[in-house]
Formats: C-alpha cells, sequence, structure tokens
C-alpha cells in the first residue's frame, strides 16, 4: 500500500478536549469539512493515508464515519485512542482498559484489525506503561511501516497540510 512514504492523520473523530488550535481550526470551518478538504490532497494523488483514529467521536460524527467506510480502500486506520488525552495521567489498568475498549470499537466500527497506538501529543507523551499495554493489546506503540519516512499531520492544521503538500511535492508524489 505504501510505497515511498507514509502519512498519518491524527485526530480523526476528535470530538472532545480540543486544544486552543483546534478550537481556532474550527473557526475555518467544521472538523469533518477540514478533513473533507484536506483527503481530498490525497484522492487526487491517490496516495493512501494512516488514519490515527479517536473512538470518541464513532457515535458523534456518523456522516464522517461513513466517508471513511466509503473511502476505506485509501486509508490504513489505526487508533488514536479513546479520547484526545494525555495517557500518562492514566496508570496501566486505567491505559489498558481505555485502549482496549478504543481498539474494539475502531475495530468493529471499520472491519479492520488495529496494528498500531499512536498516543496524542506525540512522542513526549508515551506513558510508562505503554509498550506493555501494546503488547497486551498485540499492537506496537507508534512504529512505521517497513521504516518508511513517516509523516504525522492533523488536518485542522493549515501549516501541517501546506508541510505535507511539500514532502508529496520532495517524492514526486
Amino acid at each position: 500500500m505504501f510505497e515511498k512514504v507514509e502519512f498519518r492523520n491524527d485526530d480523526v473523530l476528535i470530538s472532545q478536549n480540543l486544544t486552543p488550535a483546534m478550537v481556532k481550526s474550527l473557526e475555518r470551518g467544521l472538523m469533518f469539512e477540514q478533513f473533507k478538504k484536506t483527503d481530498e490532497l490525497f484522492k487526487e494523488t491517490k496516495t493512501p493515508c494512516i488514519l490515527a483514529v479517536l473512538s470518541e467521536g464513532i457515535d458523534e460524527f456518523p456522516e464522517w464515519v461513513e466517508y471513511i467506510k466509503f473511502n476505506i480502500s485509501r486509508f490504513k486506520i489505526e487508533m488514536h485512542g479513546l479520547m484526545h488525552v494525555d495517557y500518562r495521567n492514566f496508570n496501566y489498568q486505567q491505559g489498558l482498559n481505555y485502549l482496549a475498549l478504543a481498539k474494539q470499537e475502531i475495530e468493529r466500527t471499520f472491519d479492520v484489525k488495529i496494528s498500531r497506538w499512536y498516543p496524542p501529543f506525540g512522542r513526549k507523551c508515551f506513558p510508562e506503561w505503554g509498550e506493555k499495554v501494546c503488547e497486551e493489546l498485540d499492537i506496537k506503540l507508534n512504529k512505521s511501516i517497513q521504516g518508511l519516512p513517516h509523516y504525522p499531520f492533523h488536518f485542522w492544521n493549515l501549516k501541517d497540510v501546506e508541510r505535507v503538500k511539500r514532502i508529496m511535492e520532495k517524492y514526486g508524489i
């Protein structure tokens, strides 16, 4: 599926705990509209994209969920979490419970097998228990596919989207 590079679109289906930057993004349009606009770039270039999904929005955004399902062949669905929080604030058992539930909801909704967890807020927020919980859930913690260059971005962040365009140009996509 991925040939030269992999792109990861974070915060998909976010519905709670918006950061100030996300709130500012909402002034430019609703989250789902921002997502679709960014997705057009990948659709036009026939470039696959990893979606790091938050299960918190599955029930809240049925239209967004249906859009992803309709276009599932262009995506690799992975887990961002149950909710958009700093998971370092949870203990091992809470982390296991939340991530097990998120994994189950995402897999059931999109009929996929989750293989990776990308914690919100990036590598700086890996919880101490992260590797152990991921092992128990039979997933990996934030690993790229086959060592390809890996570029995370946020569909709601215009600077991130511009960076993705520059990277696509660099790789001739």
